[in-house]
């Protein structure tokens, strides 16, 4: 199902009620209507919903360009839900990011018992997606596959991701997007994934920086 963010807080809880009371939902995309500003309280109150879905959703997409007005914690909101109220398998998260943003998004996938699958986009800042990364070295992180197809990433942090397969128990799949591996990166990350026998199996792709 696809759907255009709510604009007013009756929209919200409407939107809530009905994705928290539909068991058969399997999936859903939320969008950002053309010219629509977005308001960040009106966010929050979507995602801070207390009612928690019978199962998980099989998909979760959240497509936001620009920065939502007000200055409500809309993000901490979206990623307390997804391990509690708004549980996916999946998620592929399009936002205006912020250092703090990814950070929190570090702290929901250890805490979300089944998410296994995350892909991210829009515009990701060097800080916070070394918090994001160090957060897959966590025996708690579950994440089997994380993508960044529209990113090209930095020495410092191909090295975190690096380090993430070094130390992941369950990571099986990471897409640099156009991030160009150089051959010592490439024999670094043929050595820790030999060495991480965690790790059961790995799918290697062969175009760009997917490994």
């Amino acid at each position: 199902m696809e759907l255009p963010v709510p604009q007013t807080k009756a929209q919200a809880c409407r939107l809530a009620n009905a994705v928290a009371g539909n068991s058969r939902l399997n999936s859903l995309r939320l969008h950002v209507a053309r010219a629509v500003p977005v308001d960040s309280t009106v966010l929050s109150w979507l995602f801070s919903h207390d009612k928690a879905r019978a199962g998980a959703l099989s998909d979760l997409q959240i497509d936001i360009e620009d920065q939502p007005t007000g200055d409500t914690d809309w993000v901490r909101a979206l990623c307390d839900a997804l391990s509690t109220n708004l549980q996916t398998s999946s998620a592929h998260l399009a936002l205006p990011w912020r250092d703090g943003y990814l950070k929190l998004l570090g702290q929901a996938i250890c805490k979300s018992p089944c998410l296994s699958s995350l892909t991210l986009g829009g515009n990701l800042p060097e800080i916070g997606m070394l918090e994001l990364l160090h957060a897959l070295t966590y025996p708690a992180c579950q994440l089997q596959s994380l993508s960044f197809p529209d990113s090209s990433f930095s020495l410092a942090l191909v090295d975190a991701a690096i380090k993430a397969i070094e130390h992941s128990t369950s990571l099986i799949q990471l897409d640099l997007g156009d991030t160009p591996l150089t051959p010592d990166q490439r024999d670094r990350i043929a050595t820790v994934l030999s060495n991480n026998r965690n790790i059961a199996a790995w799918e290697f792709l062969s175009a760009g920086g997917r490994i």
